[in-house]
């Protein structure tokens, strides 16, 4: 069964290791969005949510316009919600990225996440065109639902540098009244703290990049 390293997953993202360099755009395509979907699921079924991710795109329900990365959506008990989507996979490679170690103490963790914070948001709103349009409604494949929109980021980051990797901040704003921000390095951190060092893929997870992978292993094998 196919799982993912998740320390590997910080040496190349996080701390931006010599080997690792020129190579984090193609890496990026391969498996950026389906890695940021699946540590979204992962983290809510772990917290006991059935959990739902579309095959349909997330549009404003025309062929022009925004649109973002996917729909996924939760339930427990009365709880219903539908999250629209965009992940963004700026790391340490990025332009004005910042590199941070795996065994970086919680003070200097604070900070990272605090500057990463404002590297991507003023007073709570998405400070760049690419994620604003997080908070531009979509048309959603599901009626009862309470829509809300998601930031998935690589980066570890939080307003007050908490090491929560999921959280909801109230916005003002037209269209939504919150905005639910999602944090794939702060999560993978939590993850190996708690004796985690890696996580097993289904066939249900991952489909884009284990395909992908699939090839690459025709086309180059010993």
């Amino acid at each position: 069964m196919n799982s993912i390293n998740l320390k590997q997953l910080i040496e190349f993202f996080d701390e931006k290791v010599p080997s690792s360099i020129g190579h984090a755009t193609a890496l990026c395509s391969v498996l950026g969005e389906d890695i940021g979907v699946f540590l979204i699921q992962h983290y809510f079924e772990k917290e006991n949510y059935k959990v739902n991710v579309y095959d349909v795109p997330c549009t404003q329900g025309t062929k022009k316009g925004e649109r973002l990365d996917k729909w996924i959506s939760i339930e427990k008990d009365n709880k219903r919600i539908l999250y629209q989507v965009e992940i963004k996979n700026w790391s340490a490679h990025a332009i004005g990225g910042k590199t941070i170690a795996l065994d970086a103490d919680e003070n200097s963790l604070k900070k990272h996440r605090i500057d990463r914070w404002q590297n991507q948001f003023k007073n709570k709103i998405p400070n760049k065109k690419s994620t604003k349009k997080v908070l531009i409604k979509m048309k959603p494949p599901e009626p009862n639902y309470e829509a809300k929109p998601m930031l998935c980021f690589w980066d570890a980051m939080h307003y007050e540098g908490d090491d929560e990797p999921f959280f909801e901040i109230k916005i003002i704003h037209d269209n939504f009244s919150n905005l639910c921000v999602f944090s794939m390095s702060t999560y993978i951190r939590k993850l190996i703290k708690n004796g985690n060092e890696r996580i097993e893929l289904n066939s249900d997870h991952m489909k884009d990049t284990l395909e992908r992978k699939k090839w690459i292993d025709k086309i180059i094998n010993n």
